[in-house]
C-alpha cells in the first residue's frame, strides 16, 4: 500500500518536472527570459501583499459621517501597524528594553556599591548614612 502511494507521487513528480521543462523550452523558443519572468511574478505576489487588504466593513465610501472618519483614520493606523519599518522600531524596542534589564542585573548599578567603590571618599553625600 505505501509502495504504490510512493510510486504514485514519484509519477506525478515526473510529469510535473516534464511540465516544468517544456514551459521551459517554450520560453526560450518564444525569446523570453524565464528567471525574468520569475522575478515579474515574485515582485507582482509582493506588491499584492503589500496592499491593505480592506474588507466591506472597512471600505470608507460605505458608510457616511463620523463612521467614515474613524475608518479612513483606522486604516491608515492599520497600514502603518502593519509595515516593516513599525515592526522593525517593535524589535529594536524590545531588544533595548533587554539590553536595559541586563544592565541593571549588574551589581555596578547597585547605589551601595557604587558609593563604597566607585565614588572618592571627599563626596560625602553618597556615603552619608543619610545619603542613602
Amino acid at each position: 500500500m505505501a509502495a504504490a502511494a510512493i510510486a504514485a507521487k514519484a509519477a506525478i513528480n515526473r510529469k510535473i518536472a516534464k511540465q516544468k521543462k517544456a514551459d521551459l523550452e517554450a520560453a526560450l523558443a518564444a525569446g523570453l527570459d524565464p528567471e525574468e519572468e520569475f522575478m515579474k511574478r515574485v515582485m507582482a505576489r509582493m506588491k499584492a501583499e503589500k496592499e491593505l487588504k480592506v474588507t466591506k466593513w472597512q471600505d470608507p465610501e460605505k458608510w457616511s459621517g463620523c463612521p467614515k472618519d474613524y475608518l479612513k483614520f483606522s486604516n491608515k493606523m492599520q497600514a502603518i501597524a502593519e509595515g516593516d519599518s513599525f515592526n522593525l522600531f517593535i524589535i529594536g524596542v524590545i531588544i533595548a528594553a533587554g539590553i536595559v534589564v541586563g544592565f541593571q542585573s549588574y551589581s555596578y548599578n547597585d547605589r551601595v556599591f557604587f558609593c563604597k567603590n566607585v565614588m572618592p571618599a571627599r563626596l560625602t553625600r553618597c556615603t552619608d548614612a543619610t545619603g542613602m
